[in-house]
């Protein structure tokens, strides 16, 4: 019992998921301050869409398109995460369209050095998928694996063949499991895995707590860098209302600017700080969940400069202040079973905080 409370000595749980501890020693997520305010490493004149995202209902504004699909925008570079692990798990993941669309770019997760989570969408329609991970800082240069197998959830669209996302609601966002995952065909050299949170963890009674989300860099026209990095404070995340597979959150702002995740960048990892579950006074990522699609859109103030570059206004990607998240926990037995079918000899378990 006492290995036991050790290991869920961080984490806030409900009642029910304590049973055996006493009432006095309920435990909450240690909360360490935020080091450094996040501060503007992009500079992106925007202007935000009117309402307030915290009283708009939630809805897909931008469907995915082969090429472009969600990313960061005025973050913070990755080289500036306090907890430290980030850098050894945030991938990217691109493929070539099997249509002739172009290279698909995308984000995801390493949880073994092996396999990378992303979501479902992304996976569509590629081949000659391959992962990237950080090697070096500075310079910024990545190691490169191709993947030896790859699998989109059967229901990432509710198992509707039309356009991703065109019939989802809040009311209907239980029939939606928007993951993938990446089985690399050799194991990355430098891939540090991320933990996962603890199956009891519930982000909406931890308020208070440090979220964020992780994507690619822009520029001021939306464009992505080339390989950059970043991240951005995420708030409020809180559960759809027909289940806990699905949530929503906002981002924060960087002084008057609001930070926003935009079109080049599903997949990214949704993580909570927390105290190492094995090394007291260290504070890491753990894996919450991954980023699927944008809402509450933006505008550019510079539309013009941005049309011009690539080619009309239509084709500027949208960016938003808010984000939809699948949470990792729903989609935890598919991953595991999608493993072991791909490689029945050398079956694959996650890492979970607390897990034995």
């Amino acid at each position: 019992m006492a290995d036991l409370e050790r290991r869920h000595a961080n984490w806030n749980c409900r009642s029910h998921m304590m049973t055996g501890f006493e009432k006095k020693r309920e435990l909450s997520l240690l909360r360490p301050a935020w080091v450094t305010a996040l501060s503007v490493a992009i500079a992106l004149p925007a202007v935000a869409a009117m309402g307030d995202m915290r009283q708009s209902s939630i809805r897909r504004e931008v469907k995915p398109r082969s090429g472009i699909i969600d990313v960061i925008l005025q973050g913070e570079d990755i080289s500036r995460d306090t907890r430290g692990n980030a850098v050894g798990f945030v991938a990217l993941v691109e493929g070539d369209d099997i249509h002739g669309g172009g290279i698909v770019r995308c984000v995801g997760a390493a949880v073994r050095t092996d396999v990378v989570v992303t979501a479902g969408h992304c996976l569509r329609n590629m081949r000659n998928l391959r992962v990237k991970f950080i090697s070096s800082l500075s310079p910024l240069e990545y190691e490169t694996v191709y993947a030896k197998d790859f699998r989109e959830h059967p229901l990432s669209n509710a198992g509707d063949p039309g356009v991703m996302y065109d019939n989802f609601s809040e009311e209907n966002s239980y029939k939606y499991h928007d993951i993938g995952v990446i089985l690399l065909e050799r194991s990355s050299y430098v891939a540090v895995p991320v933990t996962l949170t603890p199956v009891d963890l519930f982000p909406e009674e931890l308020q208070d707590s440090h979220f964020f989300v992780f994507g690619r860099g822009r520029n001021f026209r939306t464009r992505a860098y080339n390989g950059k990095v970043e991240f951005a404070r995420v708030l409020e995340p809180k559960p759809m209302r027909s289940g806990d597979n699905y949530f929503t959150a906002f981002l924060d702002t960087v002084g008057d600017v609001p930070q926003a995740v935009c079109q080049a960048d599903s997949g990214g990892p949704v993580t909570i700080s927390a105290q190492d579950e094995y090394i007291p006074g260290r504070n890491v990522h753990y894996l919450m969940g991954i980023f699927v699609f944008q809402v509450k859109r933006m505008k550019l103030a510079d539309v013009a400069a941005a049309s011009k570059e690539f080619g009309s206004e239509d084709a500027v990607p949208h960016c938003g202040m808010g984000m939809a998240f699948v949470n990792i926990h729903s989609e935890l037995v598919w991953i595991e079973d999608t493993l072991a079918e791909m490689d029945p000899e050398n079956p694959r378990t996650l890492s979970v905080f607390g897990r034995y």
